[in-house]
């Protein structure tokens, strides 16, 4: 992936919404986020706000996941925050629970309100991986859909030592045949996400 702008404003832009939901799109992205230090614009969740939406968008570079949600916003930006950063929001917004939540981003930091606490947290000034081009255009017809519910994905994890190593189960590999492309995946009706195709030698 190439990279684009991690933080893009003139003046101070501030969202507004209901708790849950932040916390939810904000812990959601950081499911995927990379914990790579030496990495970091990668160990971050880029926030894009536009006109009445938040987008979340995360990556550890094999998987990306991008969920948006409709929120009361003033200005429009395109934002970085730290993974340790974005955890420390989601904590401080999930303790308000049910109450309503603001953040006002301005170049370098981010201030989160609840009716509970108040605290500013510094943004990234890295350049997060341009990901736009490789999500399909349009409203393409996949040629195959491969649905796993959350009990098969459950059932598969439970799998202990397949290769009798005494290691435990690294994870699932699907043979993907023909163009190598990454493949789309949904997860409800806000989320979606890229899984990078890995070309075998």
């Amino acid at each position: 992936m190439t990279m684009t702008d991690a933080t893009s404003v003139d003046t101070q832009v501030k969202v507004t919404a209901k708790s849950p939901v932040l916390a939810n799109i904000l812990g959601n992205a950081l499911v995927v986020a990379s914990k790579d230090k030496f990495r970091p614009a990668i160990a971050s969740v880029q926030v894009t706000l536009t006109e009445a939406s938040m987008v979340a968008v995360a990556t550890d570079s094999y998987m990306l996941v991008r969920q948006e949600a409709t929120v009361e916003t003033q200005g429009e930006g395109v934002f970085l925050i730290f993974r340790e950063e974005a955890e420390d929001i989601v904590k401080m917004v999930k303790a308000d629970k049910m109450g309503v939540c603001t953040l006002v981003f301005s170049d370098r930091e981010v201030t989160v309100s609840t009716s509970r606490s108040s605290a500013t947290f510094r943004l990234a000034d890295f350049d997060f991986p341009k990901h736009e081009a490789l999500w399909p255009t349009g409203d393409p017809v996949p040629t195959a859909t491969i649905g796993l519910g959350s009990w098969n994905l459950a059932k598969l994890a439970k799998i202990v030592d397949p290769d009798f190593s005494g290691k435990v189960t690294q994870g699932i590999r699907f043979d993907l045949f023909g163009a190598l492309k990454p493949s789309r995946f949904k997860i409800g009706s806000t989320i979606s996400g890229l899984m990078m195709p890995v070309k075998l030698s």
